[in-house]
């Protein structure tokens, strides 16, 4: 048989794999899957077009022979997006101007198809159900477009009480890159050091689909349901700049730290000097508590920087005992010299 292998997102081998030698063999492998042009298997991978570069410098020219370039849908494809599937299910627009509206609210933008996607879920689950329609007063009720995805992130953290409105954003901001991607976390990791809470505001967001909670191999993971969060919801992007330097020492830590933790946590791979007193001071401006791996791994860079200084201060003591004794002895050399010349 053949074999089509698709791979999605293939930037988050970037974004989120720390392993270096893990992602070169993955690459290693991905194009030997298809090295040979008459066997049965292909490779179709998507990827931003902002980490092309990096995949090219990765693999080289001989997997890039193929590139597709995917520009923002066409409006008359995303008039189709929409209402193909209704006429599936039997179902249609109230108002037929109303597909083409929408359309033209995103057309254009980056984040058009998935604002339509969430946009017309939630018009689905707000469908008449006995006439089969999608109706226009649902959508301007949603606050169009970018008002649904928005205005639903925007209601449900402002129904949190204060304690569960810090709890989201340091939840949100853990699952963001520096890079402004989404970033999958194990669901432990996610809420590593936050209050009791965190679990009971994890179900909400997940209840609200704006978190998306999955099974794999490393146990449950969450991650944002939508990427255009990361560019609609003005709250988040908010968030995001305020703590653009905490989301960078965020994710240099996390990668120091599970690196260390993986090589069974040697001294020699701690943070030192310059590094550990900028991490150190970084760490005391944070808002968001840091995961325990990251706090570990900064106490035993401070905890070996205190050795070291110690050790240093004996070393320091003992050569200026030294000194002092042959000082002394000196003395005595020069007394017991004047001495001998004096009788």
């Amino acid at each position: 048989c053949r074999v089509l292998l698709v791979i999605d997102q293939l930037e988050e081998l970037f974004t989120l794999v720390d392993d270096s030698t893990l992602r070169r063999r993955f690459l290693e492998a991905l194009v030997a899957a298809a090295d040979d042009a008459s066997g049965p298997v292909r490779v179709l991978f998507t990827l931003r077009d902002d980490f092309l570069g990096r995949l090219a410098h990765a693999l080289g020219a001989r997997a890039l022979r193929h590139v597709t370039v995917l520009g923002t849908p066409k409006r008359a494809d995303l008039v189709e997006a929409l209402e193909g599937p209704l006429e599936l299910t039997a179902h249609r627009f109230d108002d037929e101007r109303l597909a083409e509206e929408m359309v033209d609210a995103v057309v254009g933008q980056a984040s058009a198809l998935p604002l339509l996607q969430f946009t017309a879920r939630q018009l689905w689950e707000r469908r008449d159900v006995d006439e089969q329609l999608l109706r226009r007063r649902d959508y301007e009720d949603l606050g169009g477009i970018v008002g649904a995805l928005t205005h639903h992130a925007e209601a449900l953290y402002e129904s949190f009480d204060a304690e569960e409105q810090e709890l989201a954003r340091e939840l949100f901001l853990r699952l963001v890159t520096p890079q402004r991607t989404r970033r999958v976390l194990p669901l432990a990791e996610a809420q590593e050091g936050l209050s009791e809470r965190a679990p009971t505001v994890i179900d909400r967001l997940v209840t609200a689909r704006l978190l998306v909670r999955r099974k794999s191999s490393r146990g449950a993971e969450i991650e944002l349901a939508h990427e255009a969060l990361l560019s609609s919801w003005q709250r988040l992007e908010r968030w995001i700049e305020q703590g653009e330097e905490e989301l960078t020492f965020l994710d240099e830590t996390q990668r120091a730290a599970a690196l260390w933790d993986a090589r069974h946590r040697p001294d020699a791979e701690c943070w030192r000097g310059a590094a550990l007193a900028e991490a150190l001071a970084t760490a005391e401006r944070c808002r968001s508590p840091l995961p325990p791996l990251c706090q570990a791994f900064l106490e035993a860079g401070r905890a070996q920087h205190e050795r070291e200084r110690r050790a240093r201060r004996r070393r320091r003591n003992g050569l200026v005992a030294v000194s002092v004794l042959i000082a002394v002895a000196a003395l005595l050399v020069a007394a017991r010299f004047r001495s001998e010349q004096q009788e």
